[in-house]
C-alpha cells in the first residue's frame, strides 16, 4: 500500500518537484542579479530602485509560498494521498503574486518601449493586452480559492478565462521584444562599438522574448493536455521567476551598455589650424577639416533612454 502511495506522489507531483527545482535556481540568478543592481544604481531615478526593492521581496515571498505548496503536494500527500487532487490555499496565493509581479515587469518594459517607439498606439496597443490579460488572470487566480479539487479547473467556466489569459501572455511577449529589436535596429548608428552593442542587446531581447513565450507555451500546453495535473502549475512557477530575471537583467544590461562606451569628448582642430598658420607641417590645411566626433552619452540615451 506504502509503495502505491508513493507512487501515486511521484506520478502526480514529480513534475511539479522538477519545476520547483528549476525555479530555485531561477530565483537564486534573481538574487545575484538583485546583488549586482544595487550596487551599480547610483545613477538611477528613485522609482526605479523602488520597483527593484518590490520586485525581490515580492520573489522571496513567491518563493517561501512555493516550499509550503511544495511541501503540502509532497511530503503531507504520503501521509494523505487525497492532497494531489485538493486545491491547497498556496495555489491561488502563487498565482495573486505572481501576477503582482508581472504587472510590475511588464510595465516596465512598456514603459521602456513608449521612450523608444513614442508611438501612442502601440503603448496603447501593449497597455490593453496587459491589462486585459491580468484581468483574467486575476479572475483565475481569486476563483480558484473556492476550488476543491484541480479537476475544477477543467471546468467550462475557468477553462476558456485559461486559456485566454496564456495565449495574451504569448502574444504580449513576443510583441515586446519584436518591438524593442526592430527599434534598436532603426536607431543604430554607422559606428562600429556602438553597433556591436546594439547588436547584443538585440540579441538579449530576442533571447528573453524566446524564452518567456516558450514558458508561457508549455504552461498552455501542460494544461490542455493534462489539466488536473500538477504540471502546469510548476511551469507557471518558472515562468514568474523567469520574468522577474528578466527585469534584472534589463536593468543590468544599461550598466553594460555604460561600460561598453565610454565618454567622449568633442574635439576642435579650428584653434590649432590658426596658430600653424593653416599648416600641420605635414602639407595638410587644417583651416578645411573640421572635426566632429559623436559623444557616446548621445548614443547611450539611444540605446537606454531610462
Amino acid at each position: 500500500m506504502a509503495s502505491k502511495v508513493q507512487a501515486g506522489v511521484e506520478s502526480l507531483a514529480g513534475g511539479l518537484i522538477e519545476c520547483f527545482a528549476i525555479s530555485c535556481i531561477f530565483y537564486g540568478i534573481t538574487i545575484a542579479q538583485a546583488n549586482v543592481y544595487f550596487r551599480t544604481c547610483g545613477r538611477d531615478p528613485q522609482w526605479m530602485k523602488w520597483m527593484a526593492t518590490t520586485v525581490i521581496f515580492l520573489e522571496t515571498v513567491h518563493t517561501a509560498v512555493l516550499l509550503r505548496k511544495l511541501y503540502f503536494y509532497s511530503v503531507l500527500a504520503i501521509k494523505n494521498p487525497l492532497n494531489l487532487t485538493h486545491v491547497d490555499w498556496t495555489i491561488p496565493a502563487v498565482l495573486i503574486l505572481q501576477n503582482v509581479i508581472e504587472i510590475i515587469v511588464n510595465s516596465f518594459y512598456i514603459h521602456r518601449m513608449w521612450l523608444y517607439s513614442k508611438s501612442i498606439m502601440l503603448t496603447i496597443g501593449m497597455f490593453f493586452i496587459l491589462l486585459s490579460r491580468d484581468a483574467t488572470f486575476l479572475f483565475t487566480a481569486i476563483k480558484s480559492a473556492t476550488f476543491t479539487t484541480f479537476g475544477d479547473f477543467d471546468k467550462p467556466g475557468i477553462k476558456g478565462p485559461l486559456i485566454v489569459t496564456h495565449s495574451l501572455a504569448i502574444g504580449l511577449d513576443a510583441l515586446l521584444a519584436a518591438s524593442m529589436v526592430y527599434h534598436l535596429y532603426r536607431d543604430r548608428t554607422r559606428f562600429r562599438s556602438t553597433r556591436g552593442v546594439i547588436s547584443w542587446m538585440m540579441t538579449y531581447y530576442v533571447n528573453t522574448g524566446v524564452v518567456l513565450a516558450a514558458l508561457t507555451l508549455a504552461i498552455l500546453v501542460a494544461y490542455l493536455a493534462a489539466p488536473k495535473s500538477l504540471l502546469y502549475a510548476g511551469f507557471i512557477d518558472i515562468y514568474g521567476k523567469a520574468m522577474a530575471n528578466s527585469l534584472f537583467g534589463a536593468l543590468n544590461s544599461r550598466q553594460v551598455i555604460r561600460n561598453k562606451i565610454s565618454p567622449v569628448t568633442i574635439i576642435s582642430t579650428n584653434a590649432y589650424a590658426e596658430s600653424n598658420n593653416g599648416s600641420t607641417g605635414y602639407g595638410i590645411n587644417m583651416n578645411a577639416v573640421q572635426v566632429e566626433v559623436e559623444v557616446s552619452t548621445e548614443t547611450t540615451k539611444v540605446m537606454d533612454p531610462l
